[in-house]
């Protein structure tokens, strides 16, 4: 279980890293031109942006520890590998709604940057299920 601990800590703190790196910067970009397209001032308030950027945080870093949280419910015997593995275009679908609906970019281009490393973590998971399962 420890093991279980350390990954889901590595997850969180790499989504993190992303969220930082990646998510944020193109968040604000898209918001200030979207503000500037409206005609729109751009007021942005530290607290404002404190509070954005630590959602956006909190968001990503639980996202990544998607693995982790969904070998919790096959350690329990909720669910297996096969039904992991079998319902894979279902998870693909509702991992591409989600993120088209929460990035406020019109293109696909931020809606692919956050949906690619949540579909490599359902990846991720899948082989822990199946390592546990064989365990």
């Amino acid at each position: 279980m420890r093991r279980y601990f350390a990954l889901f800590t590595l997850l969180f703190l790499l989504g993190c890293a992303y969220a930082c790196l990646v998510v944020a910067p193109l968040t604000t970009l898209v918001m200030l031109w979207l503000m500037a397209a409206g005609g729109a001032e751009p007021l942005i308030t530290v607290s404002n942006l404190f509070y954005n950027f630590s959602l956006i945080l909190l968001a990503t870093g639980a996202a990544f520890s998607l693995p982790v949280l969904l070998v919790i419910p096959a350690w329990l015997g909720l669910v297996s590998y096969e039904d992991l593995r079998s319902r894979w275009r279902y998870v693909v679908m509702g991992i591409l709604v989600v993120t088209a609906a929460v990035t406020p970019d019109p293109t696909p281009t931020s809606m692919l940057l956050l949906s690619a490393p949540l579909l490599l973590d359902y990846l991720v998971a899948l082989l822990l299920v199946k390592e546990m399962a064989q365990a």
